[in-house]
């Protein structure tokens, strides 16, 4: 292959693949989107070429999707390391793919490939460095159609169907022994299936007389930059906005990620939780107005222990040790309080991928580093409950792990999910892309959600009839029938 057809199929393949993820109105391409540079990698003799040929090829498409994170000025320096190493991870699944191309075939190596980007992606769930963001199976999210494909397929399943057609259109560009009209046929039938996904269908479907009343809360930034990391402060605001409001139950009230922290003058202690003065006056309220509330908060847990109880513990004093959590808490009328922790962190945001084995190896020299900017993981699983009905509460990134969700469903009687996010960027797209993945979530996981965001912004997203509510007001009320 020639370096001008190297740089033909490279741009290709970038144009489809920009145009195949939300919130391109395009996405319905995917399908066949990957086929230019899945044919060129193949094609290309030499290691070292193809693998600079497909690492660049991911360093410049994630480049050009985080451009506008840029330009907002929403990223850090581990946010460019990462830059730079995903895009080498991602070629890892394609080094097998190579060396079945080279000694037995192209079909073989397009069999190869399937299997090995399928399990590549099966396999970000559940490392340190996971980054599932561009799982392929989360393309489709917004829409409607694809969402019979999600309950039968599942996500991962829905990535395998778009690796198997994309492998499709490879076999057939590259066989010139099969006649034109039925190359011609194949592709127009791929595409024809791709086209159809622009249509929504509602599916209407009977539900019971069951209903939960929720009201979302979302302030904007604007007026939670000047209450961030006071708690009194935070929620001064929300109680001045309730009885504003004027609310009172029986409803629940809902708010966005780590909208309660204060980890430098009034930490919430988990094990104190109904003694912090703070949450007794959140408390108070939802007694004397017969409200519920969830809302995101940065929880501490102290641990009495001799000696760092796990990588993630930080020392308070001597035989005191204390774990951060991005999590939530739960108050109800005459109720003692509740909370759980996020299950799933954002590598080098949240997590330094590898704390535990640096420390480990870091014991040969007497030396244990600690990351004091990571968070803790507390393990319980156990749905919230309200008026009966049990639901579960996710923290931004760890929404997009089915099998988290699945974990936390153990009852298998869920009624709906909550999404908590702060929006953490002012970034459009990137929010955007985020709400068509929870979609995803929701048609996969077969349970309506309810995303919880900053600047006057909640979504209901509903199941089976996929119907999608956007709110934009700080207070908005919703309605679950189940």
């Amino acid at each position: 292959m020639t370096k001008k057809e190297k740089m033909s199929y490279w741009l290709a393949g970038l144009i489809l693949c920009l145009l195949a993820w939300p919130p391109s109105p395009f996405n319905f391409i995917i399908f066949l989107s990957n086929f230019p540079i899945y044919y060129a990698f193949l094609k290309i003799e030499k290691a070292r070429s193809a693998f600079t040929f497909l690492y660049s090829f991911f360093f410049v498409f994630l480049l050009i999707k985080s451009l506008s994170l840029f330009a907002e000025g929403d990223y850090s320096s581990t946010m460019l390391i990462g830059l730079f190493l995903a895009p080498i991870f991602w070629t890892l699944p394609f080094i097998p793919v190579y060396i079945v191309r080279r000694r037995i075939g192209l079909l073989a190596s397009l069999l190869t490939l399937i299997i090995a980007v399928s399990l590549h992606e099966y396999w970000q769930y559940y490392w340190e460095l996971s980054f599932n963001w561009y799982t392929l199976g989360l393309s489709l999210g917004n829409r409607d159609l694809a969402s019979p494909l999600y309950q039968v397929l599942s996500i991962n399943g829905l990535s395998i169907l778009i690796l198997i057609t994309n492998s499709i259109c490879v076999f057939l560009w590259d066989k010139y022994t099969v006649k034109l009209k039925w190359r011609f046929l194949a592709f127009s039938t791929i595409l024809a299936l791709s086209l159809i996904s622009i249509i929504n269908l509602e599916q209407d479907k009977a539900k019971g007389e069951d209903k939960i009343e929720i009201i979302a809360f979302s302030p904007s930034t604007e007026d939670y930059s000047a209450i961030e990391n006071k708690l009194p402060a935070q929620i001064d605001y929300l109680v001045e906005r309730i009885e504003k409001e004027d609310i009172k139950g029986p409803t629940l009230l809902v708010g966005p990620e780590s909208y309660l922290q204060d980890l430098r003058n009034n930490p919430i202690f988990v094990n104190r939780l109904n003694e912090n003065e703070m949450i007794k006056r959140l408390q108070k309220v939802c007694d004397q107005r017969s409200i519920s509330m969830v809302f995101g908060a940065i929880l501490v847990e102290l641990i009495p222990a001799n000696d760092y109880p796990s990588f993630t513990a930080k020392k308070k004093e001597d035989g005191l040790y204390f774990e951060v959590y991005n999590g939530s808490i739960y108050l109800q009328p005459l109720k003692k309080a509740d909370w759980r922790s996020k299950r799933v962190l954002l590598p080098f945001t949240e997590s330094i991928p590898f704390a535990k084995n640096i420390n480990q190896a870091a014991k040969r020299f007497s030396w244990i580093p600690r990351f004091d900017n990571t968070y803790g993981i507390d393990r319980n699983d156990r749905p919230y409950t309200y008026q009966g009905k049990n639901f579960i509460t996710s923290v931004c990134y760890e929404s997009l792990y089915p099998h988290i969700i699945e974990q936390k469903n153990h009852t298998k009687d869920l009624k709906f999910h909550l999404i908590l996010t702060n929006d953490w960027t002012r970034d459009s797209n990137t929010i955007q892309q985020y709400q068509s993945y929870c979609h995803a979530i929701v048609k996969s996981t077969k349970i309506p959600a309810l995303y919880v965001g900053m600047d006057k912004t909640s979504i209901f997203l509903d199941f089976p009839t996929n119907r999608v509510s956007l709110n934009e007001f700080e207070f908005s009320q919703i309605e679950i029938v189940n």
